[in-house]
């Protein structure tokens, strides 16, 4: 009878599987949580940065209203504080139409613009308190850029963008030279002295300030009107394969389709949406690498690796009880003619026997019921010791006899009496070790019992008594109640 055994091959093979299927099934689980809690978490930050946002007009409205009755001094420290508290790259502040301020954040440097009539400006430059170093000279290079950048800033807001009254405005500029920035400003109504605040920025160092909160890689902001305008750094490269190199811009809803899942409703944030220009913050969620975390941590693998160890186990320990414990046994060897010839041509041993007949005795004529009986001890024996193979219609020294002198009607009549004759005898409880087979040989039948080792004791009753038989070489011994308990340790308790 084969017995299949497992190989190291087998078994690197099987954990291989195993741990493949568990990290699909992580992966399919994980994109599920990312989903869910991916939505959580932007709509967390977006929050935040609602707040900031917030926080932002704030600051602006207040030095609205009291930019005008601030002196000089005090305006100056009031825009270099908004200045650091905001993050902001310039501070601009427009006092009537005549007069400008201007604080470069990084460098701490003041420009002041006045009309002097005749469409003349008086422009100088300072530093702020507390600011070191010197102011550069006017006429530098350095001095130059900034007082055209304030003009321009200056014109922006007196000409071009939208009014904004009643709540600060975001809107961007494009200088001359083809830089875009960000504008978050103020005016002061037409009842009150005229005084216009803006907090200038760069794009992307305004998303960059925006998104400073939440995880790299996480979400990405992008600057959008009618099409993607800027990205913030957390995805720049990502990003900037999909709006191009900068200067030729996506339509955001084809932004969106390019993304695939990312670009789908429930990970898509509109922080704020400014209803006079049409600009936009919008924040993607990029998914939050949990499988890729836990990947990276040797206390997930090392548990990873032992519970597939323990699954590999659970599956070689269920598979070999239900080897062990299924209801019919299943041979895993062809019973043909070409088998039944080999085993007779071994001849009777450990693991065969023969049987002439199944319930005719050949010397009387008649029937003998000590005919079954003798083909039931061997299969007890087999199935007490090693296992074996029961061969009936075959004589001793190997001749085939057949068993039509029994005189079953067919080949199922022959088999049903021998099953019957075993569940009378030994018990429909051990059916299970035995599979039975017939076979012709030279025009003759005979019966084949294959019998595999039980991991219970096989008792055989005949005549209101019990009888417990094991294999020793080619014959049967029945043992006594000591011998039987000396032996009785390596069947299942």
């Amino acid at each position: 009878m084969k017995k299949v055994t497992f190989t190291y091959g087998r078994l690197v093979a099987l954990v291989v599987l195993l741990g493949l299927c568990l990290l699909l099934f992580l992966q399919i689980q994980m994109r599920l949580v990312e989903r869910q809690l991916g939505g959580l978490a932007l709509g967390y930050f977006a929050d935040n940065t609602r707040d900031t946002l917030q926080t932002m007009r704030e600051n602006i409205a207040r030095l609205v209203r009291d930019g005008r009755m601030l002196p000089d001094a005090a305006l100056a420290d009031e825009m270099q504080f908004m200045a650091e508290s905001t993050h902001a790259g310039y501070v601009l502040v427009v006092l009537g139409n005549a007069r400008a301020e201007l604080v470069d954040a990084r460098t701490g440097v003041r420009a002041t613009m006045e009309e002097t009539g005749d469409e003349k400006v008086s422009y100088s430059l300072s530093r702020v308190a507390g600011a070191g170093g010197a102011a550069p000279e006017v006429g530098s290079i350095a001095g130059d850029e900034l007082r055209d950048f304030a003009l321009a800033l200056r014109a922006n807001l007196l000409f071009v963008v939208p009014p904004a009254e009643s709540a600060p405005v975001m809107s961007l500029m494009t200088t001359p030279e083809g830089k875009r920035f960000v504008l978050l400003y103020m005016q002061a109504p037409a009842t009150q002295k005229p005084i216009t605040v803006c907090l200038v920025f760069t794009p992307e160092f305004f998303l960059n300030r925006l998104a400073a909160a939440i995880p790299v890689q996480m979400s990405a902001a992008l600057l959008q009107q009618d099409k993607v305008l800027a990205v913030s750094s957390a995805a720049e490269r990502q990003y900037r394969e999909l709006t191009g190199d900068g200067s030729v811009q996506v339509p955001f809803a084809a932004f969106l389709d390019r993304l695939g899942p990312a670009g789908e409703e429930d990970l898509v944030e509109i922080i704020t949406e400014d209803s006079v220009t049409g600009l936009r913050i919008v924040f993607i969620s990029q998914g939050m690498g949990l499988l890729r975390g836990l990947l990276a941590k040797p206390e997930f693998l090392i548990t990873l690796g032992v519970f597939v160890l323990v699954l590999v186990v659970l599956v070689l320990a269920i598979s070999r009880y239900l080897t062990r414990h299924r209801r019919y046994y299943r041979p895993e060897v062809v019973v043909d003619a070409d088998f039944v010839r080999t085993l007779i041509k071994q001849g009777e041993g450990m693991h065969v026997e023969f049987k002439s007949t199944l319930r005719q005795n050949l010397q009387s004529g008649k029937r003998d019921k000590s005919m079954e009986i003798a083909v039931l001890k061997g299969m007890c024996a087999f199935m007490n010791t090693l296992g074996g193979t029961m061969i009936v219609g075959v004589g001793d020294g190997g001749e085939i006899l057949g068993v039509e002198p029994d005189g079953f009607r067919s080949e199922d009549h022959a088999l049903r009496h021998l099953g019957n004759v075993f569940n009378e005898c030994v018990g429909a409880r051990h059916f299970n070790c035995v599979s039975l087979h017939t076979c012709k040989l030279d025009d003759k039948l005979v019966l084949v019992v294959l019998c595999r080792q039980s991991t219970t004791p096989v008792f055989l009753r005949h005549q209101s008594v019990e009888s417990f038989y094991v294999r020793q070489g080619p014959s049967n011994r029945s043992l006594s109640l000591g011998e039987f308990w000396e032996v009785s340790h390596k069947f299942k308790r």
